[in-house]
């Protein structure tokens, strides 16, 4: 398999990834951005989409890919669809946690053990913290249509895209820990159900990318310790 990522001099880095999966990880930033956007928030589900054909190629349609929150798989008490649970979030004041367990892992509590600071935290804080991971989704997902190179700071955008997509299809495909991740090739595999099984490896696939971009950008990081410090030898010990 080609490099997801290779570093050049001038600090930028190349997508090495195909144009199909370049194109699936657009549609993903897309509609969890959708998910996060004003109109989700305030009104509930988008307006439903054609399903993209190379989607329903892949059998990512029930997925939610195009309308969010139409499609969903019949196994599993809560679906494994990428958008809104249904009835979608629904108003809000900026003060309540999101009533889809998707977006409130997206947007979790400040604190836990006093909900009155919580409620205020969230209240000072939601709407920066969701536009700065909706500006990630849009970025990243540009940064996949585009193609070629992206600069470092396109770079840690996509990582933080990488992160909350991996987020909402977790919580959609009922993965909790480490554990569970480290099962979801094996479960692609033994499932019955097909849409279960192209979101889990959409999962995997994710993973491989976030942790082929994370590797190249440390690269580049000096050891702990002082800056530009070399890490000690045999001989220093």
């Amino acid at each position: 398999m080609a490099k997801a990522f290779r570093r050049h001099q001038d600090g930028s880095l190349s997508i090495g990834l195909r144009e199909i999966e370049r194109s699936v990880l657009a549609d993903l930033f897309g509609q969890v951005a959708a998910m996060l956007s004003a109109e989700a928030w305030e009104h509930g589900s988008p307006p439903a989409q054609e399903t993209p054909a190379w989607a329903r190629e892949l059998g990512l349609s029930g997925l939610g890919m195009g309308g969010l929150g139409k499609s969903e798989i019949d196994q599993g008490p809560a679906g494994l669809r990428v958008g809104e649970q249904a009835g979608g979030p629904g108003p809000q004041s900026g003060s309540a946690p999101p009533r889809d367990p998707a977006l409130a892992r997206l947007l979790p509590d400040g604190r836990r053990d006093d909900p009155q600071a919580a409620a205020e935290f969230r209240r000072l804080t939601q709407a920066g913290v969701r536009d700065s991971k909706l500006a990630a989704l849009v970025r990243a997902a540009e940064c996949m249509t585009e193609g070629g190179r992206i600069s470092p700071a396109d770079a840690g955008q996509l990582v933080r895209a990488l992160t909350d997509v991996r987020l909402v299809l977790a919580q959609r495909l009922g993965i909790e820990n480490d554990d569970d991740a480290d099962l979801t090739v094996q479960r692609a595999e033994t499932t019955a159900n097909e849409q279960e099984k192209h979101a889990l490896l959409a999962y995997d696939f994710l993973g491989y990318v976030q942790e082929s971009l994370t590797l190249v950008l440390a690269a580049d990081l000096p050891p702990l310790g002082r800056p530009g410090a070399q890490p000690p030898t045999l001989e220093d010990l």
